[in-house]
């Protein structure tokens, strides 16, 4: 499909913000202007092929926390055995609608057994991880930020800036594979994505199937975040709320249209 050029995206989220700007939360609400950019074919045609007119939109909702919750708020997680987010050499590195399709079944029967998160494994063996089911997997051990390196994983933003500033308060990146086995050695276990930043996870249970009432394996976490994770949490939000030094040039002042 036609791309927007890196100039037209950042210009469409600009005049995005500033159509909206009565509806943009007071900073003392902790909420946002959350913005979500779509790209779609409009080509009349009921073949499939790939389209060659496209619409670009950028859509905004102010938003609370994500989780309606407090921040940093740990929460359990199952594995997907029987359930796979995308296929190896699959779209699952693609920002896709389709990508949460497929996790949505899965994502719901999880819900209903008390868990708040989803970990999905690799498609091919189910041995290592790949990531939650709208977010990253980041973990913590002996000075490390591990997280996974995979084509079926989508590049999270959130996640490239926590590395970026893991390396500023001298921990190690590192971006590989993590097999199942090493999850009992992580000090901190998150998962990351933009509309919590971090989420600690607590407790990660493994099972046969995901309609299984049995725990074959029960990984054990703090029950709050970790001194690390909460650490990189305060420095990404310090910068996003202009409470730190933006050293990165990640931000952008968006004027006032009156």
């Amino acid at each position: 499909m036609p791309a927007p050029t890196m100039e037209m995206f950042i210009d469409m989220c600009v005049m995005c913000v500033q159509a909206n700007w009565e509806h943009i939360p007071s900073y003392e609400s902790g909420a946002s202007l959350y913005l979500r950019p779509v790209l779609f074919g409009i080509n009349p045609q009921l073949g499939i092929k790939s389209a060659k007119d496209v619409m670009f939109a950028v859509m905004a909702s102010g938003v609370g926390t994500y989780s309606g919750g407090k921040s940093l708020t740990a929460v359990s997680a199952v594995m997907s055995r029987n359930y796979d987010r995308a296929a190896t050499y699959g779209s699952g590195g693609y920002k896709l609608g389709a990508n949460y399709a497929q996790s949505l079944h899965a994502y719901n029967l999880a819900h209903k057994m008390g868990y708040r998160e989803l970990l999905f494994l690799d498609s091919a063996t189910h041995s290592h991880i790949e990531e939650f089911g709208s977010s990253n997997f980041f973990g913590i051990k002996h000075g490390c930020y591990i997280t996974p390196n995979s084509p079926s994983v989508l590049p999270s933003i959130t996640n490239k800036s926590l590395r970026k500033v893991a390396e500023e308060f001298g921990l190690k990146v590192e971006r590989r594979t993590i097999f199942v086995d090493e999850l009992e050695t992580f000090e901190e276990v998150n998962s990351c994505g933009t509309a919590v930043v971090i989420t600690p996870i607590s407790r990660i249970d493994d099972k046969a199937t995901l309609e299984s009432g049995t725990i074959t394996r029960e990984y054990k976490y703090s029950e709050t975040c970790g001194p690390i994770s909460e650490k990189l949490y305060n420095r990404i939000v310090g910068i996003q709320k202009g409470l730190e030094e933006d050293t990165y040039g990640w931000c952008m002042f968006v004027n006032d249209p009156k």
